[in-house]
């Protein structure tokens, strides 16, 4: 398990799908690294211990889903799994309910 040091949060980014939206064309894994990077949402794995995320709703924790900046932090690759590590301010805003609504 991961331990962040700080102000830093772990975050498990969304996989980016191996094909278009249409579903008629699979993305090369060059493409699909590229868009894995700039994914914007993901999932709380672990928070520093002087990270100060809260929201309106209460202080935030490992599983909560979160939109964080672009290209904010560093990519890691652990156990065969991409993570970032980001720091408490780069969190724009938590997800609530279905994200799904807002497409």
């Amino acid at each position: 398990m991961l331990q962040p040091e700080g102000t830093k949060v772990i975050i498990k980014p969304d996989v980016v799908n191996e094909m278009t939206d249409s579903g008629r064309l699979f993305l090369p894994d060059t493409v699909r690294y590229k868009e894995q990077i700039a994914v914007t949402r993901g999932t709380i794995e672990a928070i520093g211990p002087l990270a100060d995320i809260v929201f309106e709703s209460g202080e935030a924790k490992a599983g909560d889903r979160v939109v964080f900046a672009r290209y904010g932090g560093y990519i890691l690759k652990w156990d065969s799994e991409d993570y970032r590590v980001i720091h408490d301010k780069d969190i724009i805003c938590l997800i609530l309910g279905d994200e799904n609504d807002g497409k």
